[in-house]
């Protein structure tokens, strides 16, 4: 044997034992995120498999079936989503309106489905009613046609599958939304039974009443997937306008996906633990406080109460997920800040009534919504001068200021409309080298920030913000000699002792962020912002 070939030999034994040990630790990841959650089976609740801190993983779970969206269908691979590479993309054989990474996935995909659907993909945009589905039923279909259907008709006869009923009693109750998926079933029923002639034929029984029971179960697959799907995000790095800005964080919908783990996970507005990231599909999710081993992990499906009213949040949960909820948040009334009023008497937040003092909004809601829609088209205009060719901004800071000082009287210092607002002035200012005014108004769109939802990419992405706002306002103060100066000395104190704690808030938040994003830009920049 020659000096090459035994190189190549080695070379090759390296790599089987390489990718060995990775295959050994992820083996050993899944395992350790099992153990952190486990699935009761009296109650059907998800708990804490030990006792978890605040940001640990409960919950690691790849999806039964997923769908990418149809926007990147060009630019992901269909079946595991990973973004193509140029010249090594495999398109379907036979409709070519998909791509894949692969063979391997080219194949899983077709035997997992798109086989039924290959070269008809457009036939779900005309369906009667294609406005009453929040999620493509495409999803739920091949899912319906993964399962072995002959098995589920006998259950069905026999009387087995009642389970598959329950869920959906209070979720029918609109018969108008019923008659519409009625409608779509009955459409794609003659889809799979002319062009596929499924389901497939039985000796013994006749082919119609099979037929019977399969739209039966296409109506109920219909109506449980638009309750148990889960829209899969990715996080990608995004090129400001301006180029002496740093980049941000933008979070995107890259397809769908049906997690069985995940929907046993019970619904509070208030919830002990969030969705974090997604891993190409896996999704992650962590707790938002410390846990004790046998608590019952909770997450919101988008409806919080830091997003919406009490009100609001019962009429969408009941409209969308068939659930009257009945959560702590929910029983105790509690409303977000973020949508809060100023209240006359105390300056507290207002929803229907001060949350501090207890007086009724004594505010004209439609005038005050009036001046909320007037001041926010203001807002608009002040982007449009600020990401101009040549932009003006001291027009910007005027129409950014007047929108501010008008809704500083009506709206509660952490409505959410003063975080675009605060986002602006803070840049105008910095433009205009008033870096005190700068990190002022960075520091009130962080409050924002911190009031309107859990930490992910706004949140990071203003966090960043603030701690750049604060490392140019002490180095002009440095600069300028201005550490004991009145108007500087008690800012420049608080901006020195909290900056630190700022990036080491940013690093950790990145790694809860960085499953598939290429971290290395923003360690980069944290470590220069470092004192």
């Amino acid at each position: 044997m020659c000096q090459t070939d035994k190189l190549r030999s080695k070379l090759n034994q390296r790599r089987k034992e390489c990718i060995s040990k990775l295959q050994d630790l992820s083996k050993q990841q899944e395992k350790k995120a099992e153990f952190d959650s486990k699935l009761d089976e009296e109650s059907g609740l998800m708990k804490a498999a030990t006792d978890l801190k605040s940001m640990d993983i409960v919950l690691k779970e790849r999806p039964n079936r997923a769908l990418l969206k149809e926007n990147y269908y060009y630019f992901n691979c269909f079946n595991c989503f990973k973004p193509l590479l140029q010249n090594q993309t495999y398109y379907c054989f036979r409709c070519s309106q998909v791509q894949f990474c692969s063979y391997h996935c080219l194949d899983q995909s077709w035997q997992s489905g798109h086989s039924y659907f290959c070269l008809h993909l457009n036939i779900f945009k005309h369906l009667p009613f294609e406005d009453v589905f929040r999620y493509p039923p495409l999803l739920a279909l091949l899912n319906l046609l993964s399962f072995d259907l002959d098995q589920i008709f006998e259950d069905l006869r026999k009387g087995n599958l009642i389970n598959l009923f329950h869920d959906l009693s209070e979720f029918s109750e609109n018969e108008h939304e019923n008659f519409k998926m009625a409608q779509n079933a009955a459409f794609l029923l003659v889809y799979l039974t002319n062009v596929k002639r499924l389901p497939p034929k039985q000796d013994k029984i006749e082919w119609k009443y099979n037929i019977e029971l399969f739209a039966l179960l296409i109506m109920i697959y219909l109506q449980k997937f638009e309750k148990e799907t889960t829209v899969i995000t990715c996080i990608k790095l995004d090129e400001p306008i301006d180029k002496t800005e740093s980049k941000v964080l933008e979070e995107f919908e890259l397809g769908y996906g049906i997690y069985s783990r995940l929907n046993c996970i019970k619904h509070a507005c208030c919830p002990n633990a969030f969705i974090s990231s997604f891993n190409g599909q896996e999704i992650i999710v962590r707790s938002v406080s410390n846990l004790t081993k046998d608590t019952v992990i909770t997450i919101d499906h988008g409806i919080n109460c830091k997003t919406f009213t009490c009100e609001e949040r019962q009429a969408k949960l009941l409209n969308s997920f068939g659930i009257t909820c009945k959560c702590e948040a929910c029983l105790n009334g509690q409303e977000p800040v973020s949508k809060a009023y100023l209240c006359s008497n105390c300056s507290g937040p207002v929803i229907a009534k001060c949350l501090e003092c207890g007086q009724a909004n004594s505010l004209d809601l439609e005038e005050s919504e009036e001046t909320v829609k007037s001041t926010i088209r203001n807002v608009r205009q002040a982007s449009l001068l600020l990401i101009r060719s040549d932009p003006d901004f001291r027009r910007a800071e005027d129409y950014l200021l007047d929108s501010f000082r008008r809704l500083k009287t009506i709206l509660y210092p952490s409505n959410r409309h003063f975080l675009q607002i605060c986002e602006g002035l803070s840049y105008c200012y910095k433009k205009m080298r008033d870096y005190r005014l700068s990190y002022i108004y960075a520091k009130q769109a962080m409050k924002c920030a911190e009031q309107n939802d859990h930490p992910g990419v706004t949140f990071f992405n203003t966090l960043l913000k603030l701690i750049q706002r604060q490392k140019a306002f002490i180095d002009f103060v440095k600069k300028r000699e201005k550490e004991n100066e009145k108007g500087y000395n008690e800012l420049f104190k608080e901006a020195l002792g909290s900056i630190d704690e700022n990036i080491k808030k940013a690093e950790k938040q990145l790694c809860y962020l960085s499953t598939n994003l290429d971290t290395e830009y923003f360690k980069n920049l944290l470590k220069e912002l470092k004192l």
